[in-house]
């Protein structure tokens, strides 16, 4: 990386919206490994970034030096496109230390035809990954915050791609750096034509209908349902693959996860309470629902799944609902995310997104209330009429309600953290649902 000065990269990643550290103090960045790609001076870079107190993380840098200092190289059509070239046609690329492998994957009939130079344009939306469509017929997703070995996105798009689930987009190929920092930089999708963000498409609905829940989204919001239901029958499909096989529930699971759902919630309550005074009489019954999920059977299964699902990762197009970005929740370590779960946390995960639409749509009162009721029926009747995902899921409503409703606690606790430190004006959305309703 001779053309770049590391001594400038602190001020740099500062700016970038998918730079995580922005909260700790820079104490040292090493450069990994890096190569020059193309005739524009384009730089693919991996540094370490190290903090005072905080773990060092790991970033992949694409740069360019110029007279106005460093910019974002993926701005560069030509970057993409060598990106493309090495995917496309498998080939290697060596780097300082090490080497870039790009390899296709999937059904070699879902690659389009490409001109020799294509077309490409930022997507402008992500904050953590950046992404780029090439030619309007595939998004090819750069991977920033880079973590040892395979990603989870690439380990879940091959396994989806040997199963019968078609509502994902089609994985095409992959960029992978080898050697001391071995990790998946870019991955390559089929782009999606007239797909519409879910959250947006929720937006719309509930604006359209002046707060009503229409018989048109509720029927979208069952579908949806339903593809989550195919989703994790997929996940759970094949018995023989250690990463994916379903394994039952235990007695220990639920009492280790009401053990930290306990622990999360003193922690949450701490902060929250000197700005939300009202949490008080929140305190016995939320401590409650957590406690009952150690009581409860222990029935049911543990599979891998989604671990960050919500509205903004579904995709409502012509042919239904597709689901997208399966990293899990990126404040949690690759470890956690790779656990298997009660498939009812994804579950929990999109009930919670819906309230965040009802409250974002501005409902209030009764209206709101009623519309969130609406939405949560049709979902998780959509997902409970799958037929193969019973045997998933706890085997009596009493213990079906309590492992979701301590589950969707989990989430509302995360989310008033998050809120909280990130989004203050936000955090009243999470904050009611911790509030018992009036009248109970």
């Amino acid at each position: 990386m001779e053309q770049v000065e590391l001594r400038y990269l602190p001020e740099f990643l500062t700016r970038q919206r998918w730079f995580a550290g922005k909260s700790e103090p820079i104490t040292q960045i090493l450069l990994v490994d890096h190569v020059p790609v193309g005739s524009h001076g384009d730089l693919i870079g991996v540094i370490e970034v190290q903090y005072g107190m905080a773990q060092p993380e790991r970033y992949l840098l694409p740069v360019r030096q110029t007279e106005l200092g460093l910019v974002d190289a993926l701005e560069d059509p030509e970057l993409t496109q060598a990106l493309l070239a090495l995917i496309e046609g498998g080939q290697e690329l060596a780097t300082a230390s090490g080497k870039i492998r790009g390899e296709r994957i999937g059904d070699p009939a879902r690659w389009p035809a490409l001109p020799a130079s294509p077309n490409v344009r930022a997507l402008g939306v992500e904050q953590s990954n950046t992404s780029v469509v090439i030619e309007e017929r595939l998004i090819l997703k750069v991977i920033r915050k880079l973590a040892l070995g395979e990603s989870l996105e690439l380990e879940m798009g091959r396994f989806l791609s040997k199963t019968r689930f078609a509502n994902t987009p089609a994985l095409l190929g992959a960029a992978t750096l080898e050697g001391s920092a071995a990790a998946t930089i870019a991955i390559l999708h089929e782009l999606l034509p007239g797909a519409v963000d879910g959250w947006r498409h929720a937006l719309d609905s509930l604006s359209a209908g002046k707060g009503e829940v229409s018989p048109a989204l509720l029927g979208e919001v069952g579908e949806l349902g339903k593809m989550l239901g195919e989703l994790h029958t997929a996940l759970a499909s094949d018995p023989e693959d250690p990463a994916f096989s379903p394994e039952p529930l235990t007695q220990a699971d639920l009492q280790r996860w009401s053990s930290s759902i306990i622990g999360e919630l003193g922690v949450t309550l701490a902060m929250a309470e000197p700005r939300f005074p009202e949490l008080e009489r929140a305190r016995d019954p939320v401590f409650e629902k957590a406690r009952t999920l150690a009581r409860v059977p222990a029935t049911g299964m543990k599979i891998r799944q989604h671990g960050d699902l919500h509205l903004g990762q579904v995709l409502k197009t012509a042919k239904g609902w597709f689901v997208i970005d399966f990293e899990g929740e990126p404040t949690r370590s690759v470890a956690s995310r790779r656990e298997k779960h009660s498939p009812l946390r994804d579950v929990a995960g999109m009930l919670r997104s819906f309230h965040y639409a009802v409250a974002t749509a501005g409902l209030e009162g009764k209206p709101r209330r009623s519309a969130l009721k609406r939405l949560r029926k049709a979902f998780v009747d959509g997902y409970c009429a799958v037929p193969e995902i019973k045997a998933l899921l706890p085997e009596s409503d009493e213990t079906f309600d309590a492992v979701l409703g301590a589950l969707e606690l989990e989430k509302v606790l995360y989310e008033v953290r998050y809120e909280l430190q990130l989004r203050p004006d936000w955090a009243r959305i999470p904050v009611e649902a911790l509030l018992p309703e009036e009248g109970t």
